[in-house]
């Protein structure tokens, strides 16, 4: 996503709560938060918010849009929090469902306050195309971090991520994506985003091999069971990639597809 950019092989939970706050000791005048997708874990607000028996809740927690579910026990919005190195509980059970999940949480350096932060990723997810159509960028879905630098040209991202100096996330293999910036103060942004044609179907392609492998989550789940996340993304991913135009028109084709490829892969390690 820029000339400047660090890769951190697979993480355990320890590892990134030391990487957290080794970063927080010296650089007291940056601030760290966290930037989490609800629907990744949904009981995380409640007990962040003090909710939860036997953990102190933690005072600074904004919602970028809201939504709990009938009893508000699981919140399914993003959220951001300042990390305090000083709360190593916290930052603990943020790692522990970072790498259990990676998609649902990222890491942002920036000097702006929580409420300044909050403000700037909320005017930020809303997209329209050439023909009017309205989208949502989902920045608090890790999987859209990478797909950004494909999409935008710099000067279109140079705005869009200026509220930020580093952006941190994991990616399939777990390792530590480190996505160096630096904070624009003189690059305002205008909302919403204003994307072409193909810049939409940059996104929408990116998203193709998640939709095959939910599809054959809910018929083929033993079939995935065999293989572990990332190898089987990659499968997926290289099977579309030899899709005829017929196949690229159908999901179910595309799943048959992205289905026999899978099976190949599991007897030939049975071989």
């Amino acid at each position: 996503m820029s000339s400047n950019a660090s890769v951190i092989e697979s993480m355990a939970p320890e590892a990134l709560e030391q990487e957290i706050v080794g970063f927080l000791a010296p650089a007291a005048d940056r601030s760290l938060y966290a930037l989490v997708y609800g629907v990744a874990y949904p009981t995380l607000f409640s007990v962040l918010s003090g909710k939860a028996l036997n953990f102190p809740a933690t005072p600074d927690i904004e919602l970028v849009f809201d939504a709990p579910d009938d009893i508000g026990a699981r919140q399914f919005g993003p959220f951001v929090i300042p990390i305090d190195p000083s709360r190593r509980d916290v930052i603990r059970l943020l790692c522990e469902n970072w790498v259990n999940d990676p998609r649902g949480l990222s890491l942002i350096v920036s000097p702006l306050s929580l409420q300044r932060l909050t403000d700037a990723i909320r005017i930020r997810l809303d997209a329209t195309c050439d023909d009017g159509t309205e989208w949502q960028v989902k920045l608090f879905d890790t999987r859209a971090i990478p797909v950004l630098a494909k999409a935008l040209p710099e000067h279109q991202l140079k705005s869009y991520l200026a509220m930020l100096d580093e952006w941190w996330y994991l990616d399939r293999k777990r390792s530590l994506q480190k996505v160096i910036r630096g904070f624009q103060a003189d690059a305002p942004y205008l909302a919403p985003l204003k994307l072409n044609d193909r810049q939409i179907s940059v996104f929408t392609d990116a998203g193709v091999v998640d939709s095959i492998l939910y599809m054959l989550a809910q018929t083929d789940d033993d079939l995935l069971a065999m293989i572990d996340e990332p190898t089987r993304y990659d499968i997926v991913a290289d099977a579309l990639n030899g899709a005829t135009d017929q196949e690229r028109n159908s999901s179910l084709l595309l799943a048959d597809r992205a289905r026999r490829a899978l099976i190949a892969f599991c007897e030939d390690k049975l071989e």
